[in-house]
């Protein structure tokens, strides 16, 4: 590495100190300060560039000792201190984002200036603190103008509901006094009943401004609206509530809402609209058009709207316009429109009448015939998916509810938030009957894609020769027995959805090459047809199989388990995790239940049976079993069940066991344990399970330390 050399170059004459530095000793301190050094020669060589500098500038020294310096730093200053040989301080400059400033002076020997250094220092930390410094200071001060000049009530809170400030106006507002509340905690104040709620603690919760009326004490109707104040880091600080006196103008405040309300949904129903619409008055003065009439006829609104409908039948925008006629017959009429490009639409002229019987306005409906077509494929897609749907509702017959107790299902439910923001493939493993349907239709639930089609099919219930055209549809006169118009597959039925692939194992070798073609390109080609079809559909595959084994079995291909197997997720059998057959045959009861309109309750006593059975048809056993014992129970509380072992057939009731002595003070206590972990757990904080549970902090703090259950705020 070249090393600085600074031996041919002197200082000032006359600064010549009584002891001169060796090379080494200079070597070493100007490697040792903070500050950037660099220093060319006459020729304009770099000859010093200290540790300090290549830190500031980025740059290696080897890439820089020797180098010409307009080389370096094509639009350094340092070469112009040579030409001018002036002194040049505190000089501040910006080089790649960061703020500098630097010293530069010649250097003299004998009268000639034999070069040039210049010290620099980076100073971008300096800055940055007084630019925030000087926001803070203005926020200060903006913050007690507005507190100074404000004729609306407002007070301060921290970020605990703590009351920082009030100005002069609360007081004759709410009725409450300044000194009753700064201070102290809103939460506190609350208990007291000062308060009924507080904007301020909804502003904490939430995150986000909030806003309401309510009567004060003085019979004033307020409205209060609470802004949260957030700091650079983006944390809460401080929450600014305004308090307006809105008493007088509360009943215009209410109309102005109601006709705003109107207008809002008059406008919504107009955009909404999928055919174009056009208002006139009753001389044919054009009023509005929605986005609809644009996108069909290619006309703007701007160029529409304030024109008379004479004018642009005489400019031919139009051969004739339904609503010329419409205010000539006073009547409805529809007829095909041609426009200025050729277009053809179907439009209606409908009129609109006065409680006096006289026409005030025509309402112009328009429709593209090419539109049209497209309606008609598209009501044939949405009448394939109707008759999907009643043939699921008739397989479905209640809805099922991913219950999630064992750590197993928790990690397992977590997995399925994340996983379902995204479109990857996910595959599905577990026994048979563990609810691997209610994990797809959970996944699909909490995706983008919620509000689209949710399309499952049973590829082991489909006969293998009828696989393929369930799969991706079928042309018409594919084969014998084929509907003359053909018929969509269950990936056009999904289309912008998600296709369910249950039993994905029984899929035959041949169509697993087609279904990956699918899975990698997003199209294919109906059975008998040659175009192919684009789709936008997320799959979720599922099996009750080990498909590693059949594909070392060659009984599966490689590439399509790899493809599907992007995202695995395996759910457990019930006896794995026992901890949820109690949640889930509550869940069971209380839907049969419902659909029976029944009210039948399970003896407390019966869980226990359930926890020591094995359960090898999973939850789908559980669920057959509490409809059987729902159903067939003569009694309200349910008693006595059979359970299917796998050796024999046995039943539990609890009647014949020996009953235990039962303190009300101990089960009181045990159900006030439960209750209280439960939302501390969920709430985490003292406070807010207090609020939830109608209660004060005080007695949350109290029951929690009576029963060690640990509290996040302690």
């Amino acid at each position: 590495m070249p090393e600085n050399n600074p031996r041919n170059f002197s200082p000032h004459p006359g600064d010549q100190p009584d002891v001169l530095l060796s090379e080494a000793e200079l070597n070493l301190v100007i490697e040792s300060v903070h500050n950037g050094i660099v220093c060319i020669d006459e020729n304009h060589q770099v000859r010093i560039f200290n540790k300090a500098a290549e830190s500031i500038f980025l740059k290696n020294r080897c890439d820089v000792i020797g180098k010409f310096y307009e080389e370096v730093f094509p639009e350094g200053p340092l070469a112009d201190v040579i030409l001018s040989g002036a002194v040049e301080k505190n000089r501040k400059l910006v080089y790649q984002g960061k703020t500098l400033i630097s010293n530069r002076s010649p250097i003299i020997v004998n009268g000639q200036i034999k070069g040039a250094v210049g010290v620099v220092q980076d100073i971008s930390d300096q800055e940055n603190l007084s630019r925030i410094l000087k926001d803070a200071l203005q926020t200060n001060e903006n913050m007690e103008a507005i507190l100074r000049k404000s004729l609306d009530s407002l007070f301060i809170t921290d970020a605990e509901g703590r009351v920082l400030r009030v100005n002069d106006a609360y007081t004759r507002i709410t009725g409450n006094k300044a000194e009753d509340i700064i201070g102290k905690s809103l939460y506190e104040l609350i208990e007291q009943g000062l308060y009924n709620r507080a904007a301020a603690l909804m502003v904490i919760e939430s995150g986000k401004s909030v806003s309401y009326t309510e009567k004060t004490k003085t019979g004033r109707t307020a409205l209060f609206i609470g802004t949260p104040i957030f700091n650079q880091d983006g944390q809460l600080t401080n929450v600014l509530v305004n308090i307006h006196d809105i008493t007088e103008l509360e009943s215009i405040s209410n109309e102005l809402v109601y006709t705003k309300e109107l207008k809002d949904e008059l406008d919504a129903v107009i955009q909404a609209s999928f055919d174009g619409i056009m208002v006139t008055d009753n001389s044919g003065v054009i009023l509005s058009i929605n986005d609809s009439y644009q996108r069909i006829t290619g006309l703007r609104r701007d160029s529409l709207v304030g024109q008379n409908v004479y004018d642009l039948v005489a400019a031919e925008f139009f051969d004739h316009s339904d609503v010329v006629m419409v205010i000539k017959s006073k009547k409805a009429v529809t007829f095909t429109q041609r426009l200025k490009s050729g277009k053809e639409i179907l439009v209606t002229g409908n009129p609109i009448f006065s409680e006096k019987g006289e026409l005030i306005r025509i309402i112009t409906n328009a429709r593209d015939l090419t539109e049209l077509d497209i309606l008609r494929q598209e009501v044939e897609h949405a009448n394939s998916l109707r008759r999907h749907y009643e043939d699921e509702l008739n397989k479905i017959k209640m809805k099922d509810t991913l219950v999630t107790e064992a750590a197993s299902s928790i990690a397992m439910k977590e997995l399925i938030a994340r996983v379902s923001k995204v479109d990857s493939t996910v595959l599905i493993q577990g026994e048979s009957g563990v609810g691997k349907e209610v994990v797809a239709r959970e996944l699909h639930n909490q995706s983008p894609r919620c509000d689209k089609a949710f399309v499952k099919i049973n590829c082991a219930a489909i006969p293998e020769n009828l696989l393929e055209s369930e799969l991706f549809g079928y042309e018409a006169g594919a084969f014998t027995g084929a509907r003359k118009e053909g018929r969509m597959g269950f990936f056009e039925l999904a289309h912008h959805g998600t296709l369910f692939l249950d039993e994905v194992g029984d899929i035959p070798l041949h169509l697993q090459v087609k279904l990956l073609r699918v899975l990698q390109e997003n199209e294919f080609t109906r059975v008998g047809g040659n175009l192919p079809i684009k789709v936008d559909v997320r799959v979720i595959a599922a099996t009750n199989r080990d498909l590693q084994n059949m594909v070392e079995q060659k009984l599966f291909r490689e590439d399509l388990f790899y493809r599907l197997n992007v995202v695995p997720i395996y759910v457990l059998p019930l006896r794995e995790r026992k901890s949820e057959i109690k949640p889930l045959a509550e869940h069971f009861l209380e839907t049969f239940n419902e659909k029976y309109r029944l009210n039948k309750t399970l003896d407390s006593q019966l869980i226990n049976a359930l926890y020591d059975y094995s359960w090898p048809g999973n939850i789908r056993e559980l669920r057959n079993l509490i409809e059987r014992a729902v159903v067939t129970s003569p009694d309200t509380v349910i008693r006595e069940i059979t359970l299917m072992a796998p050796e024999a057939k046995y039943q539990f009731n609890p009647a014949d066991e020996e009953p235990h002595p039962v303190s009300l003070k101990g089960e009181i206590e045990t159900f006030e344990k439960e209750l209280l972990k439960k939302y501390i757990d969920r709430y985490k904080s003292s406070r807010k399970v207090a609020a939830v549970l109608g209660t004060s902090q005080t007695t949350i703090w109290r029951k929690a330390n009576q029963y060690g259950i640990p509290l996040q705020d302690n």
